[in-house]
């Protein structure tokens, strides 16, 4: 399960982020983790209606970080970077 709320601003300093959440199952295959998505808040139920049903990201595993990173067909991309916190 996730839970993303990020900020979207617009023009006037208003966030239009309403944030979504969504679960499924998973799997781990070499350097890739796949999401099997099949359940989420209204507008991410959307997203996977429209056919978005996998989530495919490259990960890194360390003892101490967590890293997933998608690239597209230019190399562009996002990263999400976690570090374990005690």
């Amino acid at each position: 399960m996730f839970v993303a709320n990020g900020k979207q601003l617009d023009s006037l300093g208003v966030d239009r982020n309403i944030g979504f959440a969504g679960n499924g199952t998973y799997k781990v295959e070499n350097d890739s983790l796949f999401e099997f998505m099949s359940h989420g808040t209204d507008n991410y139920l959307k997203w996977i209606e429209a056919g978005n049903k996998i989530y495919s990201v490259k990960i890194s595993l360390s003892e101490n970080h967590y890293t997933q990173y998608a690239l597209d067909s230019l190399g562009k991309g996002s990263g999400e970077l976690y570090k374990r916190v005690e």
